[in-house]
């Protein structure tokens, strides 16, 4: 009976109350995000974008929230927009701005090593800031030896160096001009040896680094924001 008076005075929820699943209250639902969490949703509700999914109890977990993939998310550019004209991917990634990505945070429900292969994650590369990667594992080549996870961030940087013209001009004055040079040029240069190397690609991860996985998809069509 008190139960019933909760559920008829207030805005919690029937289920939760009585069973524990589903939103703890009617109406609320899973936060949606622009970018990777650091973290659980809980700890960074300042990141959170106005909107939230709502009906969906089944799925409901306080420890999940929805990645909105955007037009300018680098798992959503064409493979043309990525990287240079003579560096491809194998494939496409299928991800289209719009989509929503069902992030799970709780380290206890991610798959082992080998069962994160071909999954959407949110990682932390590097030191640098939680980005969504597509994890590739390979099995370790003999007993006691560990297997390999890796990281496609999408987010190749080829290194540059500087070029620098100085023109004198016929009326005495001086035009400079600085530009990049690709690696790859630099490469065909005198100075080739000590041009820098690619970085690796993908990018070797820790299971440590996972910050979150992704559970399901959702494409929302006519919704893909900029």
């Amino acid at each position: 009976r008190i139960l019933e008076k909760l559920v008829a005075n207030t805005a919690a929820s029937a289920a939760w109350l009585l069973t524990g699943a589903g939103p703890p209250l009617r109406g609320s639902g899973l936060p949606v995000a622009d970018a990777c969490l650091p973290g659980t949703p809980d700890r960074h509700r300042d990141r959170h974008a106005a909107e939230t999914v709502t009906d969906l109890d089944a799925i409901y977990s306080p420890t999940r929230y929805w990645l909105r993939l955007s037009a300018k998310e680098w798992a959503v550019l064409p493979t043309s927009q990525k990287l240079a004209a003579d560096t491809k991917l194998d494939s496409e990634t299928g991800l289209a701005a719009g989509d929503l990505l069902l992030m799970e945070t709780d380290r206890k429900k991610f798959p082992v090593a080998a069962g994160l292969c071909g999954r959407w994650c949110a990682v932390r590369v590097g030191g640098r800031p939680v980005l969504l990667a597509r994890l590739d594992y390979t099995a370790p080549a003999g007993d006691g030896e560990p297997g390999q996870l890796e990281a496609e961030t999408f987010r190749a940087r080829l290194p540059k160096g500087r070029r620098i013209v100085i023109d004198a001009m016929p009326d005495g004055e001086y035009r400079v001009t600085e530009t990049e040079i690709p690696a790859r040029e630099q490469r065909r240069g005198a100075s080739s040896r000590a041009a820098p190397e690619l970085p690796p690609f993908p990018e070797p991860i820790r299971p440590a680094d996972v910050v979150a996985v992704c559970m399901l998809v959702v494409r929302r069509f006519g919704d893909a924001t900029e």
